[in-house]
């Protein structure tokens, strides 16, 4: 598993050991818990490196690696667009062209709102917006949803974004700003892009990614899930972000990858990888237990003269 310094490695390693050898990378090696132990780990440069495909495929095949797990968006296409250079390494990542669609915020709002999927009015950022009354979020057209978000309540707070976003060399997209429930939707699908699991989980704290949250299989929210995948099938496994306003599904991001909160699909059954090799035709959705919860904690390391 690439980007391995995030905050779901510990789960993963607790849960998928057992069946599995596991290897993980990141760019900043420090960051992956010691819980990883050291000939587990290693170091892999960043997407934007000119050396990461070359790094890449080389340990994949010095390792003999069976499956990789790409979680970092600017690794995606990248690997997915060099898939033949892996061989004979599975890689478990939806299809190239639902991973590029995806990593372009703009284009993805545009798709989704041409095929009637609800979303929260996903407009570019350009010298003719127009503050329309009601809040707005500012985020970039690429990159994790996480970053470089900025919020409008009034008329003079756009203006004052606007003029400044549009001197950054970045690309920004704006949306209405949706109040409700937030979740964060797991889907995983087959090989052939059968729907095989829905974990969706209602998310009661966050800090970037999430620290706290409850399966929550609210009827509504499976149903956006269910229409998003017969609209843009794919193989492999993704993560849905949505707010649901009353009994509206508002589906603001999509992520083209595994999220943080996966771990929470493996805790209760849904494993991305059984689930990729299943090779049944027919749609058994598995749902996790209501009210399965996850929970963040902080740990802490310490080493003298910097060891």
């Amino acid at each position: 598993m690439t980007g391995a310094g995030g905050p779901s490695t510990e789960a993963i390693l607790k849960l998928w050991s057992p069946k599995h050898e596991l290897f993980f990378t990141d760019a900043k090696i420090d960051s992956i818990t010691p819980q990883v132990s050291s000939d587990k780990r290693f170091f892999v440069p960043y997407a934007t490196d000119e050396q990461f495909l070359q790094s890449i495929t080389n340990l994949t095949k010095r390792l003999q690696i069976d499956i990789l797990i790409s979680q970092v968006d600017e690794e995606l296409p990248i690997i997915a667009g060099n898939k033949k250079l892996f061989n004979p390494t599975l890689l478990l990542i939806p299809d190239e062209n639902f991973i590029n669609l995806f990593l372009n915020k703009l284009q993805s709002g545009i798709k989704m709102n041409e095929n009637k999927i609800l979303e929260p009015g996903t407009k570019v950022l350009n010298n003719e917006s127009k503050f329309e009354g009601l809040p707005v979020i500012f985020k970039p057209c690429f990159g994790r949803g996480s970053r470089s978000i900025f919020h409008a309540e009034t008329q003079e707070e756009f203006e004052a974004l606007k003029n400044y976003l549009l001197t950054q060399e970045e690309l920004f997209i704006t949306q209405q700003k949706i109040h409700g429930d937030e979740y964060s939707v797991q889907v995983l699908a087959n090989s052939r892009g059968i729907l095989k699991g829905i974990t969706p989980i209602l998310i009661k704290g966050k800090r970037g990614s999430t620290t706290s949250g409850v399966v929550s299989n609210n009827s509504e929210v499976i149903k956006a899930c269910l229409n998003f995948h017969e609209v843009f099938k794919t193989s492999g496994t993704y993560n849905i972000q949505l707010m649901l306003n009353k009994d509206q599904a508002y589906i603001f991001e999509v992520n083209p990858r595994v999220s943080t909160t996966m771990c929470v699909s493996l805790f209760g059954g849904s494993d991305p990888v059984d689930i990729y090799f299943d090779s049944g035709i027919e749609e058994n959705i598995k749902f996790l237990l209501e009210g399965t919860k996850l929970q963040r904690h902080w740990n802490h390391t310490f080493s003298m003269n910097g060891n």
